[in-house]
Parts: C-alpha cells; sequence; structure tokens
C-alpha cells in the first residue's frame, strides 16, 4: 500500500445527459462550485463547498458532506458521512454522479509478488526483490527445475604462488535500519527497531507525491463533530497576518487624495457662494442689469483636483482593502476557549493552542501530551504517542500528502497537506447568479425606456 495511488472516475450527468467524465487520483478531493474545487459542479443547487471525498486506499473511500443546503446522497439515501463503493450513485443538488474505484498500481504489484511464489516459513530470513510475473505465467509455468550445486572451485595447486587469493567478503547481516516517522528523513531519534521500508525507497516515495503538489502548498484543517464536518480552514500564507507597509502607503495614498478632492470641492461651493451672494448685491442694491455681473471663475485646475483626487482615492483605498482583508488573514488555526481562536472548543491543551502554526515559509503541526491520534504518509502510520515518546511535539515541515488525524476533547481533526488553490479566470459578472443578472438588465431596459418616452415629449 505505500505509495498506491486510487484513480476515481466520476461520470457527471445533469438529469440523464451525460456532462463530461473525470478521473482524479487524490487523498482528498473536494466536492462544489468554488472555483478551487478540485470536482468544479456548475449547479445553482450545489454549495459553494458542498462535501468532501477521502481516499485511504481502493477499500477506504468516504464522502463527508461540509454542512451543505441541499445535502449530499448517496445510493438514494441522505448522509452526514458515508462510504462509497465502485457502482455508488452521488446526488448533490441536480447533478448525478456515478464512481468508479480503480486500484492502486504499486498495491497490484505487491498482491502479484505475493501470489507467484512466496517462499515456505522459515525457510528464508531475508531475500532480495524478485521480478514480477503475470499472472497467467505463474498459474500455468511448470515449477523450475532444481538448481544445480555449483561447480567445485579449482584446485589451490593451481593458483600461482605470487597471487595471493583474494580475502572473501564478509556476507554478515548487518543491523537492520531505523525507520524515520513517516515524512521525516533519515535523521532524527528513530522509532523502530526494524525497517519496514528503507530509507531511500521511502524518500523516493515522497519525492513522487511532491511533484504531483504542483506549486505551492496549503494546509487544510478540518474540524469534525462525530461524523459531521462543523469548520473547514485552509492556511495558504504563512507570512500573512500582519498589514505590510506598501499596503499601509495605499491607505495613505488614498486618504490624500480624498482629502486633495474635499479641500477642491470646498473652494468650488465656496466660490459659488461667493458669485450668488455678489449677483445679488449688484441687482438688488446697484440696480445693475444681470448680465453686466461677471461672476468670479477658478481655474481648471481645481476640477482636476476634484475629480482625479476622488477617483484616485476610490481606487487606491478598494486596493488598500483588498490587501489588508488578506494580509490581516490569520495563518494559524487555534483551538481552545479563548477569545479569538478560529476554533472554540473545550479540552484542548491551553486555553489558545495552536495546532497549526507558521514556521518559516511553511506550516508545523503541534499537539501535546493528552492528545489522541496519528498521522499516515502514502499508508505508512505512526501514533502521536510514539512521536511524544521520542521528545517531538512538532512535525514541522507538515509532509507532502500527509493525512494527520488528531483528537482534543470531544473534537477531531483531520489536517491534511494539500496542494495551494489555484486562481482561476473568472468572467466580470460569474460572482451574481443569473436571476440577478437578468433583474438588473430588466429594470435597465424598463429605466431607457422610460428615458426614451420622456425624450420624445416636447418641451413647453
Amino acid at each position: 500500500m505505500a505509495g498506491a495511488k486510487v484513480p476515481l472516475t466520476f461520470r457527471i450527468f445533469k438529469g440523464d445527459q451525460l456532462l463530461r467524465e473525470e478521473k482524479l487520483s487524490l487523498s482528498v478531493i473536494k466536492l462544489g462550485k468554488v472555483p478551487s474545487a478540485h470536482l468544479k459542479l456548475d449547479d445553482e443547487t450545489v454549495s459553494r463547498m458542498h462535501a468532501i471525498i477521502e481516499v485511504n486506499g481502493p477499500g477506504d473511500v468516504s464522502i463527508i458532506d461540509l454542512g451543505s443546503t441541499k445535502g449530499t446522497f448517496v445510493n438514494g439515501q441522505k448522509v452526514n458521512k458515508a462510504k462509497l463503493q465502485s457502482g455508488d450513485t452521488i446526488v448533490v443538488g441536480e447533478t448525478r454522479i456515478e464512481l468508479a474505484i480503480g486500484s492502486g498500481e504499486e498495491e497490484d504489484v505487491a498482491t502479484s509478488v505475493n501470489l507467484g511464489a512466496a517462499p515456505p516459513a522459515g525457510d528464508v530470513m531475508a531475500s532480495t526483490p524478485r521480478p514480477v510475473q503475470p499472472m497467467a505465467q505463474t498459474m500455468q509455468a511448470p515449477p523450475p527445475p532444481a538448481p544445480r550445486a555449483p561447480a567445485p572451485p579449482p584446485p589451490p595447486a593451481q593458483v600461482p604462488q605470487q597471487f595471493a587469493p583474494a580475502p572473501a567478503p564478509s556476507y554478515s547481516s548487518a543491523p537492520p535500519a531505523l525507520r524515520p516517522p513517516p515524512g521525516m528523513g533519515p535523521t532524527g531519534p528513530a522509532l523502530y527497531s526494524t525497517a519496514a521500508q528503507p530509507a531511500s525507497g521511502f524518500a523516493a516515495s515522497m519525492a513522487g507525491e511532491a511533484d504531483d503538489m504542483g506549486g505551492a502548498r496549503a494546509v487544510e484543517v478540518a474540524a469534525m463533530l462525530g461524523d459531521s464536518v462543523v469548520g473547514v480552514k485552509h492556511c495558504m500564507d504563512p507570512r500573512s497576518g500582519k498589514v505590510t507597509p506598501v499596503t499601509y502607503g495605499f491607505i495613505a495614498f488614498a486618504g490624500a487624495m480624498l482629502i486633495m478632492a474635499a479641500i477642491a470641492f470646498w473652494l468650488a461651493i465656496d466660490n459659488a457662494a461667493y458669485n450668488k451672494g455678489r449677483y445679488d448685491y449688484e441687482t438688488t442694491v446697484l440696480k445693475k442689469p444681470g448680465f453686466s455681473v461677471r461672476p468670479r471663475t477658478l481655474p481648471m485646475a481645481y476640477d482636476w483636483m476634484m475629480l482625479g483626487g476622488f477617483f484616485l482615492g476610490i481606487g487606491a483605498a478598494t486596493y488598500a482593502l483588498i490587501r489588508l482583508r488578506s494580509e490581516k488573514k490569520s495563518p494559524f488555526f487555534r483551538i481552545g476557549t479563548a477569545p479569538g481562536v478560529e476554533f472554540a472548543t473545550e479540552g484542548a491543551p491551553a486555553a489558545s493552542f495552536p495546532l497549526v502554526a507558521p514556521h518559516g515559509d511553511d506550516f508545523a503541526f503541534n499537539f501535546a501530551n493528552g492528545m489522541e491520534g496519528e498521522m499516515v504518509v502514502n499508508g505508512q502510520s505512526t501514533s502521536l504517542q510514539e512521536l511524544a515518546a521520542q521528545g517531538r511535539t512538532t512535525i514541522s515541515p507538515i509532509p507532502t500528502g500527509a493525512k494527520i488525524r488528531v483528537r482534543a476533547g470531544k473534537t477531531t481533526f483531520l489536517v491534511s497537506a494539500v496542494p495551494q488553490p489555484r486562481r482561476h479566470a473568472m468572467p466580470l459578472f460569474a460572482a451574481l447568479e443569473s436571476r440577478v443578472l437578468a433583474y438588473f438588465a430588466g429594470s435597465l431596459a424598463v429605466h431607457m425606456g422610460f428615458w426614451l418616452i420622456l425624450e420624445q415629449m416636447p418641451v413647453d
């Protein structure tokens, strides 16, 4: 099972019409209409983050509803969490999905080797890997002939005296290798006295998984009460959480432009009041005709200051607020009972315990004594109690493709290293629903019609 990937084939239907077919090989698959979903569904009745599918092996595939509006149905039954099998039908909103589960390639290879010719127990202590034979050849080929005894070595008399025989190499068995925790390097304290997989093979499998991540990584934390997911957060930028000087610069620039526009507007109002007072004085007191009054005019620069300052200030303020919202997003996932934690729960090691925290350019997972759970990387499992016995309370960085389950109080947290959601190009009005767009278009047409009718009326 180590390194095995389970391909899932999804046939997506809208009514009886087949829309498309997709094949994914991920440990966590997100369903919804949000652009970052792995299985994006263009259905207005589907929630933005509708459900997730967890893949632990060919026989361990589960779907978890994320508190969607319409619910998730498997074979006609509404579920919060359910095991999936090949041939199951999933209904989310008005979309029907037919699932086919494949088998991991490496798992098939291991099965073929075991079915080939396993040595009797007790005859062999260790052996080198044998090449995989096809199943048909394994079942039909006759048993191989018994190996012939090796030829006796030449007598010592034939060897010239001036050449001493080379010393025979020593085949004494070396001490068994020590396996590091899954996802960690070969350095550091070992957890086991025997090796389930050589360190080099483990590193190779990890390198293969790293190629599949595709870009920057993120950490997904799902909080579960029983079988229900009650909260999901993505920690994507370990450098976030503080406002940069560039953002403060845009805020200052926006404030300066808006102040300049306000001053220019006030000067224009003051000039208009002056002209009104002068006109009333000359026409009422001095009895001059109105056409003889010459108003005081301001330079055109005041108009540019007012309009340009207003639009530049609004644009800079909008961009600064977007940056401010992105930069103030906390990179932590804290649990406990203190104000401001990302998930409030009892039973945490501290009032504000950072379960996931930034560590340089990556993220670290923290745990404490009394927290039960395990870390699984490519089928290799290590309990948190074993890591704590070695003096480890932090996993940094979180290994690529790792899945960590930890329980604190009555809440179970699933921490996964996932690819960072990519930004997809979206149309300008993609965030608006079709009904809203139709309402705006109809309202605009009605108002334009009234305006055209008023334009046709003669002026008295």
